[in-house]
């Protein structure tokens, strides 16, 4: 999907003899597409994935729920939701453990690479299961990923729930 720049678009009163550029036409052309099918995509994972004690990980998904704007692709770079249409976005992950983990989990949003402040942490000692989310004003080429956390105490592995993990971005609209 091509990208265009709203901000130069300017919409005046309609006067007789007053023309719609090209430009101006495909620019709303998109946005009228964009609102129709907004970029979107949630992905996830088909086998659990182990998790180390005491390690950040990030996670790794093979398979698509949808991806209207081709944000994924199931092997390379598999861990990423990658931005084609700038916007704001609304941004979950999501994680579930098979076992509970009894001191300490954790999943975080990561922006480029690096964490970007939202993240959920908590004991569980049953099956752990967090969640988190927000809002993100993105650029095209900026990627997003999940990272985990688990400690357990013991020293030992655990491993995903698939019906339960997954990462998700959701174009809401243009930037201010």
């Amino acid at each position: 999907m091509a990208q265009y720049d709203f901000t130069s678009l300017t919409v005046g009163n309609a006067t007789a003899g007053n023309a719609i550029l090209a430009s101006d036409h495909a620019v709303a052309f998109q946005n009228v597409n964009d609102l129709i099918t907004p970029p979107m995509c949630r992905v996830k994972q088909t086998s659990g994935e182990v998790i180390d004690d005491a390690s950040n990980t990030i996670l790794a998904f093979d398979d698509e729920d949808f991806d209207t704007d081709g944000m994924h692709d199931n092997s390379t770079n598999n861990s990423r939701i990658t931005i084609n249409t700038a916007g704001v976005y609304l941004v979950i992950a999501s994680v579930r453990y098979t076992a509970g983990v009894s001191d300490d989990a954790r999943i975080s949003i990561l922006k480029n690479g690096g964490n970007v402040g939202i993240d959920e942490r908590g004991p569980n000692n049953s099956r752990s299961g967090q969640q988190v989310m927000g809002y993100y004003d993105l650029a095209v080429a900026d990627y997003l990923e999940a990272q985990v956390y688990q400690n357990n105490s013991v020293n030992s592995s655990r491993t995903i729930d698939t019906p339960y993990t997954f990462l998700s971005a959701a174009w809401i609209g243009q930037a201010s």
